[in-house]
């Protein structure tokens, strides 16, 4: 190699690792060695013309080096001069196969070196090229490489997510028959296998498996008009003959003339979600036919916390949806409460997503401002109706509302993270609140959200004894306030959003 060819390698090869690093090619990424620095640049300038990220290298160390260096699988192809350093060569297709198994390599060899061929296609090298060759024929080469290649990785993505997948996963005849299922498939129907289950229902029709067979003649109805079916469930029988709901997504898939072909499935198990919603409705419906003798003994609505069970856990939104149910219960008895703890919710979200909360602690959130008044229910109702203000035994009851409130949710295991919320939702910044006088980083962040909040709904609703004094009012005393009985945080966030 002349000296002027060996500073020119220098400049290009850390080039190329950047390149390799930073480029996205549509058509391929390829890396070139060749002993010989002009075939290397010539087939790598040639290659690049057709819309191809290449690299060269006339170094075997500095090409291994740059396979080693990169996180991520950064080459499809390896196109390789062999030269006749016969033994090294085989070395390095072995040691770049070894770094990337799924590399596809092509060789460029003398025309009558198939020893040389023989030796390099043992090491699983895609295919070869003779000296001298057309350029046309190194693409096509690498086209049908590329291809091959991304029939490679379609195929294990597929072979992936159908063995490894936790939902059940299959192919059906458009007569219901099953042609393959996948493992998940078969333990979620009682099968040892997927071959047990093929061979125990692929002669059976599909709709015999449904506890109501009218419901898979509904499936057909949907996919002949649309094709596609999504989040239908049903009732189906296992092996053992016991029942089990699924979630069922369905896709006809046609050919090019549209004629349907199979069918594609998925299947989920919500078995235990559907026993736990109608737990959860027939809970709601008790809570209800109590709500009337409630307005005549507040104690009731203790009881009926301790009927919630473990199971709401796994129901987010159908709990909050219940917790609504039962807070907005306790407020209509009252008009000057009516809307009160959805009210407090909702300025609760708006404030925790000006400050950044995130999603979870949003939920948190939400359903501590829709339970923060529930100990009420054993305190002031009875007077919350004068039309005149409370005189001091009365205050004092009404500021035992949030330590009977976290009594109440300590009955429900699952809402240990809201007690601190809803206790400590009246302290204040200097240490003035109720009912525990706690002060400043003391007090729980999401508490100080829900005082402003409460405050904030407080000074613009009316009550027995006053109109309510209004927005205006309410702004300018969270202002006023801010830093002695409102974290300063809250407040900033607060009169954004309010």
């Amino acid at each position: 190699m002349a000296l002027g060819q060996d500073t020119k390698y220098k400049d290009i090869k850390s080039a190329n690792i950047k390149d390799a690093q930073t480029t996205q090619s549509k058509s391929g990424r390829i890396l070139i060695f060749s002993k010989n620095y002009d075939f290397m640049t010539s087939v790598r300038g040639i290659l690049s013309e057709f819309g191809y990220l290449t690299v060269g290298f006339i170094s075997r160390e500095d090409a291994l080096k740059s396979l080693k260096s990169l996180e991520k699988k950064t080459f499809d192809f390896l196109v390789i001069d062999i030269d006749q350093q016969e033994e090294e060569n085989i070395k390095f297709l072995k040691k770049a196969m070894k770094i990337d198994p799924d590399l596809m390599c092509i060789i460029i060899v003398d025309h009558g070196e198939f020893q040389a061929v023989v030796e390099a296609m043992k090491t699983g090298v895609f295919d070869y090229l003779f000296k001298p060759f057309k350029i046309e024929i190194l693409l096509i080469t690498i086209s049908r490489a590329m291809e091959i290649r991304r029939l490679r990785k379609a195929k294990d993505l597929y072979y992936s997510i159908f063995a490894d997948a936790t939902e059940g996963i299959y192919l059906k005849t458009p007569e219901g028959q099953y042609i393959t299922a996948n493992p998940a498939l078969a333990d979620l129907l009682g099968y040892e296998s997927s071959d047990e289950l093929i061979t125990k229902l692929g002669t059976n029709i599909t709709n015999e498996t449904y506890v109501e067979p009218d419901r898979h003649k509904e499936i057909i109805r949907i996919l002949q008009k649309k094709d596609i079916v999504t989040g239908f469930e049903s009732q189906i029988y296992r092996k053992d003959g016991n029942r089990i709901w699924i979630s069922e997504n369905v896709r006809a898939v046609r050919d090019p003339n549209g004629n349907l072909l199979y069918y594609r499935g998925t299947i989920e198990d919500i078995t235990r979600r559907r026993q736990n919603e109608e737990a959860l409705r027939q809970s709601e419906s008790h809570f209800r036919l109590c709500a009337e003798k409630a307005e005549k003994n507040t104690g009731i609505f203790l009881d009926m916390i301790d009927e919630l069970c473990d199971s709401y856990r796994e129901l987010d939104q159908l709990f909050i949806n219940f917790a609504k149910t039962m807070v907005n219960m306790l407020d209509e008895k009252n008009k000057w409460t009516k809307g009160h703890s959805d009210r407090v919710a909702l300025y609760s979200e708006m404030i925790a997503k000006e400050i950044g909360i995130d999603r979870e602690g949003m939920k948190k959130l939400r359903l501590a401002a829709l339970l923060h008044d529930i100990g009420r229910m054993g305190t002031f109702d009875y007077f919350l109706h004068k039309p005149s203000r409370f005189t001091e035994r009365q205050y004092e009851l009404v500021k035992k509302h949030p330590v009977n409130g976290a009594k109440i949710l300590e009955n429900i295991g699952f809402l240990d993270d809201l007690i601190p919320f809803v206790r400590h939702h009246h302290e204040r910044m200097d240490g003035k609140g109720y009912p525990d006088g706690l002060k400043g980083e003391k007090i729980p962040f999401y508490s100080r959200i829900l005082h402003v909040a409460d405050s904030f709904d407080s000074m613009t609703s009316d009550r027995p004894h006053r109109k309510a004094p209004g927005k205006e009012y309410a702004l300018s005393e969270l202002k006023r306030c801010k830093g002695s009985q409102f974290d300063p945080k809250v407040i900033e966030a607060a009169l954004k959003v309010l």
